[in-house]
């Protein structure tokens, strides 16, 4: 596996991580009347390769779970990284 595909995978695992938790902090921050995370933030997320996160997210928290954008845009994220590792590698 090349070194590229290794930093990537880290990569992947990280930027998943990050947006997992920000949907969680964001669901809690809405049940609390606190402030929110702009929904552009987690669109960016989701582009820089959170997909994954972004809809474990959705599900673990039930979290943007009827704007179908979120899936578009989570879903898109995870094909066309996915493409990205898969020609890299």
């Amino acid at each position: 596996m090349p070194l590229i595909v290794k930093i990537l995978i880290v990569y992947y695992i990280l930027i998943n991580i990050v947006l997992l938790f920000t949907m969680g902090i964001d669901k809690r921050a809405a049940q609390d009347g606190r402030w929110r995370v702009p929904e552009r933030t987690l669109f960016f997320l989701g582009l820089l390769g959170g997909g994954i996160g972004g809809l474990l997210g959705m599900l673990q928290f039930h979290h943007k779970t009827k704007k179908p954008l979120f899936y578009l845009v989570f879903l898109l994220s995870i094909a066309l990284h996915g493409y990205l590792l898969y020609r890299l590698w």
